[in-house]
């Protein structure tokens, strides 16, 4: 893998060291997984951002929730709702074994 140098403060470099060594992880696997967090956390708030700014504009929410009830008639895909993509019957669906009771 190519890598490269960033500069970080003492401090910071300190936590990466201190966090590495709880974990057990490399500095470089600290790094990257708190650079993945963030990413993922920025992602989110933006797109919270979004989502607020939609249902503060009415004709925006009104445009938004018909689209959402457009789409929602794709949910089931043709499947019945004890049926699942794998096939499996999912436990909180009706006529589902009860695994605490030893149905099976």
């Amino acid at each position: 893998m190519k890598s490269t140098t960033v500069r970080i403060s003492a401090h910071t470099h300190q936590l990466v060291q201190d966090l590495a060594q709880a974990t057990g992880k490399s500095r470089q696997a600290v790094v990257q997984a708190a650079v993945e967090a963030y990413r993922r956390r920025t992602f989110l708030e933006a797109a919270n951002t979004a989502f607020a700014r939609t249902c503060a504009d009415e004709q925006a929410h009104v445009d938004y929730a018909a689209e959402q009830e457009a789409w929602d008639v794709t949910v089931g895909d043709g499947l019945d709702d004890a049926e699942s993509t794998t096939g499996v019957v999912l436990a909180s669906e009706p006529g589902a074994p009860d695994e605490r009771s030893g149905d099976a």
